[in-house]
């Protein structure tokens, strides 16, 4: 009889709350919302500092914790998010603006905070690339991804 061995080990980075006084800007790419969402639930019943979500998805139907996002908004004054739609040019709302998060960097669309911020990025290889060479050069940006 043949044993099977399976291995597991924890992912490299570990996100975690960002300390100091600096706004928090998140940006999530599709399933990358998981890691960021267990950090915003477990970190803002206490937090005090703006703190920004933008979550880049395709269409309106796969941002699945939309009343997850409403009741943390609707629970914590400093919290806030837009859903960024990439393929679903059709559906029109407030909250909602249509590209990918690094174009709307580009163009000014998604505005950050200050000139200081931690930020937390968790998605795509080419949303975290393009979101990184989006930030202005004139601003400082502690950075997990």
């Amino acid at each position: 009889e043949q044993e099977n061995t399976l291995y597991l080990s924890s992912s490299i980075s570990q996100f975690h709350w960002p300390k100091g006084n600096a706004p928090i800007v998140c940006f999530a790419g599709g399933t990358g919302i998981t890691p960021i969402m267990t950090l915003l639930q477990e970190n803002l019943y206490r937090n005090t500092r703006p703190t920004f979500l933008y979550w880049g998805v395709r269409n309106y139907a796969l941002a699945y914790l939309q009343q997850e996002l409403i009741q943390l908004q609707q629970n914590n004054n400093y919290f806030s998010y837009q859903i960024i739609l990439s393929a679903d040019p059709e559906f029109n709302e407030n909250s909602v603006q249509h590209g990918f998060i690094p174009d709307l960097l580009n163009q000014g669309k998604i505005t950050l905070p200050s000139e200081s911020s931690d930020m937390i990025i968790c998605g795509p290889w080419a949303m975290l690339t393009g979101i990184k060479s989006a930030l202005p050069s004139s601003t400082s940006h502690s950075i997990q991804s």
